[in-house]
């Protein structure tokens, strides 16, 4: 398991600490401990990156889906900050910035529009990401379950976790609530890191 690069209280009042410990200790734990068991059964596995188990996967089975959401948990919480002002500033973030005014018309605020609806609209457990496609432009999807857009042949650059799992112990069932809060606590930097080592 990947420790949290922050204390699991560091994150309220967004996100609990009895939630975090939660989520990175329970749900995360329990995907990694599945895969290991999954690999202890295939040795060959152990010589693969989680992208390239990600790759080779047959969707929707138990290898994928405990890949997939290995992966996309270490994602999450890596771009989770106590340091967010919330919002996207330009001369902290200039490539992004720039990027989602070029690539969304109506720019930062559409595209925010436009990410609460996917994660807010999206039925069931899933995600929702911010990817980069193959000819530079940025798109937003969601998905169900342990969807992954790295087998989509996209370059994810962040993503909003919308499992129950993730909120419904200070939110209970206030998805909105929960997906506008997490605003709050984005790591700008980091998906500006993401983005500069894709183009």
């Amino acid at each position: 398991m990947k420790p949290l690069p922050y204390e699991f209280d560091a994150l309220k009042p967004v996100i609990s600490r009895q939630a975090m410990e939660l989520h990175w200790g329970k749900h995360y734990g329990g995907y990694v401990y599945k895969l290991n068991e999954i690999i202890a059964q295939y040795p060959l596995l152990s010589d693969f990156s989680l992208e390239e188990l990600i790759l080779d996967a047959v969707p929707n089975s138990p290898l994928y889906n405990n890949a997939a959401q290995v992966w996309n948990h270490e994602f999450f919480f890596e771009q989770l900050t106590p340091e967010s002002r919330g919002g996207i500033i330009r001369y902290e973030v200039p490539k992004l910035f720039d990027a989602l005014n070029c690539s969304l018309s109506g720019g930062i605020n559409r595209f925010k529009e436009l990410f609460m609806e996917s994660a807010n609209d999206l039925f069931g457990s899933g995600w929702v990401w911010l990817v980069l496609n193959k000819v530079g432009i940025l798109n937003i999807f969601s998905g169900q379950d342990a969807n992954n857009f790295l087998k989509n042949g996209y370059r994810p650059l962040m993503c909003f976790d919308v499992w129950e799992h993730a909120y419904y112990l200070d939110y209970q069932n206030r998805r909105k609530l929960y997906v506008e809060d997490l605003w709050n606590i984005i790591d700008w930097k980091v998906i500006e890191k993401r983005y500069e080592k894709c183009i």
